[in-house]
């Protein structure tokens, strides 16, 4: 994709009816995502597990003839920023408004799906009804 092909690139969809899902830092969505007033559902993992997770993935990568990367060493990189994917501090840091923002854990998704579903349900003004509570519907 050429840089003019990628500069007319747009998000369409119908207002009410819009999904986008992406790894991109809030701080790099396109304007049309920013300025359209839309509400971001911002799901993450805790910050051990993206540690862990990312030392795995890192260590998988490595070619065999280096050293080993001890995982004290790779905590210290962490903790000042230096990620092959970003600093994890500015993913968060960088919303404005924490309005139209709801942040759910990947953890809390898995340990507690009735309360994050419900939780998006209202965030997106699309409360359950006690009907479908009390139905199981959840």
């Amino acid at each position: 994709m050429n840089e003019a092909s990628y500069q007319d690139h747009r998000i369409s969809c119908s207002p009410r009816r819009c999904l986008l899902a992406t790894h991109i830092p809030y701080s790099l969505l396109p304007a049309s995502v920013t300025s359209s007033g839309c509400k971001i559902v911002y799901v993450y993992r805790e910050t051990k597990d993206v540690f862990v997770s990312n030392w795995h993935y890192m260590k998988k990568l490595r070619p065999k003839q280096l050293p080993s990367f001890p995982i004290e060493d790779a905590f210290g990189l962490f903790c000042k920023g230096v990620s092959p994917f970003v600093p994890i501090w500015d993913h968060v840091s960088s919303l404005e408004n924490p309005d139209k923002f709801l942040f759910l854990t990947y953890e809390d998704m898995k340990t507690d799906p009735v309360v994050c579903l419900t939780k998006l349900a209202k965030f997106l003004d699309k409360p359950f009804c006690l009907e479908e509570e009390t139905q199981g519907a959840l």
